[in-house]
């Protein structure tokens, strides 16, 4: 665990020039040391700047300028952190930027952690985990629909609905507890009838919950897609159009693409991971069995699998594909979504048999079909209208905390049913809150938060 105690500096904008920088400094001693290091033109002194105002001045070591820019001082506990912040706004150039660190490192500051100025705003009641959670989450988005979920969830809309089905769960647990604790005292009875109806008002609101948050788990992980075929389909070429723009090298000798290769489009709002990989086929070759084995570990990961076939071959079919794989990557294969991809169709000519019904007829090309098979990819995925009014959870963690609070909660109804007594009861109520607690932080260890905190930059 970090020392609390400590005033901690980072610098808090992305690595490289541009045309501001900020360096952030929490903790107790945080206007005591950016004074030291920070001279205000009209004040002089930074203890007589109000708080949340900004002032212009230079950073300085000694008589010697490094920087001109602002500062803005931030009391406690009216900060991101809820400690004393000073953030220095100065040129975003990497040597002014660390200069101003290594001075406010000298006059006392300890780097921070990675994620730490947001952990001590979780440890100081500015945020819940969730919203730690969609900070890092905002920050990696892909899409804007991505930007939106998390932004969201960082207003407070997931925390206070987990808080209100807790705090809910919570009064009849302690009631519960009392009974089966203390017998003898002269607690009045639960309502069976009262306390059910609550139990069932509260699943019902997490299986709404997990209904809206079916899919969106993409938006945050992404959704895997790898093209996949027989060698000179044509799917680096199919890669590069879905892309937009050249990626693959395309080549008509066979097996040209010998490494999988990874990239990530926008598709209506869900960030699509497409893998182009390479063709499979059996060789002796050891190159080639590698590349092979490669592709096949991408079929295994994918979510969503394009079987690229020639629409110019009749002979290139699903069956003929599935004939030239080990029955264990047919059964992988198999397992997967998956979309036929005839690709090629602007070579064919008038007289040529339409492929079969299912396939998405292509050209890596003239992009003829490439809209279509967009909307293919994603079409099970995309949020509905109706649910984005509800609290949409894109976190897999969160998604299976909610996932076990649902099912102790669906025990409890069960139960009821079976008639079972109220010490059994109470365990699955201590389940459920404990669950929920998974969420906002209020039931997590060390090891959680410091596996969440550790995807998080330095000066977040």
């Amino acid at each position: 665990m970090f020392d609390l105690d400590a005033t901690i500096v980072a610098i808090s904008t992305p690595p490289g020039r541009g045309g501001i920088g900020v360096v952030r400094l929490s903790g107790d001693n945080a206007l005591t040391i950016a004074q030291r290091l920070f001279v205000a033109t009209k004040y002089g002194d930074l203890t007589q700047v109000a708080s949340h105002q900004m002032v212009y001045g230079w950073v300085q070591n000694g008589e010697q300028k490094v920087d001109e820019g602002y500062a803005v001082y931030l009391k406690s506990p009216n900060s991101f952190t809820g400690e004393d912040v000073v953030e220095l706004q100065i040129h975003g150039s990497p040597q002014a930027l660390r200069a101003t660190v290594e001075l406010c490192l000298q006059h006392g500051a300890r780097l921070a952690e990675a994620g730490e100025f947001s952990r001590r705003a979780l440890i100081h009641g500015k945020i819940d985990l969730s919203q730690a959670e969609a900070i890092i989450d905002l920050i990696d988005a892909k899409t804007s629909t991505t930007a939106q979920l998390a932004a969201t969830t960082l207003s407070g809309n997931l925390g206070s609905k987990i808080r209100e089905i807790r705090q809910r769960l919570n009064f009849w647990f302690t009631h519960v507890e009392a009974l089966l604790d203390f017998p003898e005292d002269q607690i009045p009875e639960i309502d069976e009838h009262e306390l059910k109806s609550e139990i069932a008002a509260a699943n019902t609101d997490l299986l709404s919950m997990l209904a809206a948050s079916a899919h969106a788990w993409v938006y945050r992980e992404g959704l895997k897609v790898a093209l996949v075929g027989e060698p000179n389909m044509g799917k680096s070429s199919l890669f590069n159009a879905l892309l937009g723009h050249d990626r693959a090298i395309v080549s008509e000798i066979s097996g040209t693409t010998r490494d999988v290769i990874e990239e990530t489009l926008d598709v209506q709002g869900v960030p699509v991971v497409l893998s182009d990989t390479a063709g499979i086929t059996c060789s002796e070759d050891k190159l080639e069995q590698m590349s092979v084995e490669r592709s096949i570990r991408a079929i295994r990961a994918a979510e969503v699998l394009l079987l690229v076939l020639d629409a110019t071959d009749e002979t290139a079919t699903l069956e003929r594909f599935l004939a030239t794989v080990s029955p264990a990557i047919k059964t992988e294969f198999l397992s997967k979504k998956r979309i036929l991809v005839s690709n090629k169709c602007d070579q064919l000519s008038p007289t040529h048999i339409s492929p079969r019904a299912d396939c998405v007829l292509v050209s890596a090309q003239s992009l003829q079909g490439i809209a279509e098979l967009k909307q293919r990819i994603v079409a099970d995925y995309l949020l509905q209208p109706l649910a984005r009014e509800a609290i949409i959870v894109t976190n897999l963690r969160q998604i299976e905390a909610l996932r076990h609070a649902q099912v102790a909660l669906d025990r409890i109804l069960q139960n009821f049913a079976l008639g079972l007594g109220m010490d059994v009861q109470a365990h699955e109520l201590h389940e459920g809150i404990a669950a929920l607690g998974e969420i906002t932080g209020d039931n997590v260890d060390d090891a959680l938060h410091a596996q969440i905190f550790g995807r998080f930059c330095i000066g977040k």
